[in-house]
């Protein structure tokens, strides 16, 4: 379960990343950007945001 959950966790960070650029301006030009990884990013908000140790070193 771990293995799979870091795994997914993984994808799903990168993906967030962008999904959440473009929450933030859905009226920017990110808007075909966001709608294919809105999908993804729903499920694992939270997650990514705590697993997210992309997200400093991105940021």
């Amino acid at each position: 379960m771990g293995s799979g959950e870091w795994g997914m966790g993984r994808q799903g960070g990168q993906g967030g990343q962008g999904g959440q650029g473009g929450q933030g301006g859905i009226s920017s030009p990110m808007p075909n950007y966001q709608l294919p990884i809105t999908n993804y990013q729903l499920p694992i908000p939270q997650k990514q945001a705590r697993i997210g140790n992309h997200f400093s070193l991105r940021d």
